[in-house]
């Protein structure tokens, strides 16, 4: 297994993963690749080798046909995530990074995703962006049966909004 870590991911997490899962972890720097843009940067990483990518960049999922198992988690350091108890000190930011590292790397460990596609990772106590639960529910534009699940989605709303008779 060899994984890269998208731009925004941080050096901490990208070290703590290495660590959880004792092998290569590289970063989009590590390798010269951060002005690539996503899709780009896929085919880079799979030419390279690696096998899984992780980004905190959920819009990714929309915007890239994936090239290769691309698991998605949100930033444990994201704004939303401040407001609670004393989520600003570092040791909060700390427990996050090590909550959602964890949550990676279980799913690599126990069930690495093998085919090309975005995966959801979600950690233990923390609340999901919405953009990281349409990834886990598969409404996101790259999932084969997007359009389908769209068109459904519609005709249920439809449905729902008409007056009974």
């Amino acid at each position: 297994m060899k994984v890269l870590t998208d731009h925004h991911v941080s050096a901490e997490f990208a070290e703590r993963l290495a660590d959880a899962l004792g092998t290569v972890v590289r970063r989009t720097y590590d390798e010269g690749w951060f002005r690539l843009d996503n899709g780009a940067l896929q085919r880079a990483a799979l030419q390279r080798g690696y096998t899984h990518m992780v980004t905190y960049d959920k819009s990714m999922a929309d915007d890239h046909e994936p090239q290769l198992p691309v698991l998605a988690v949100d930033d444990p350091n994201d704004d939303r995530y401040l407001e609670f108890g004393d989520g600003r000190s570092p040791a909060a930011k700390r427990q996050r990074t090590l909550t959602v590292v964890s949550a990676v790397a279980r799913t690599l460990l126990e069930s690495p995703p093998q085919e090309n596609g975005y995966y959801a990772v979600l950690a233990a106590g923390l609340e999901p962006s919405k953009k990281l639960l349409r990834i886990a529910r598969g409404h996101h534009k790259q999932q084969p049966d997007y359009e389908a699940n769209k068109q459904r989605h519609i005709r249920d709303q439809q449905a729902k909004a008409r007056p009974c008779q």
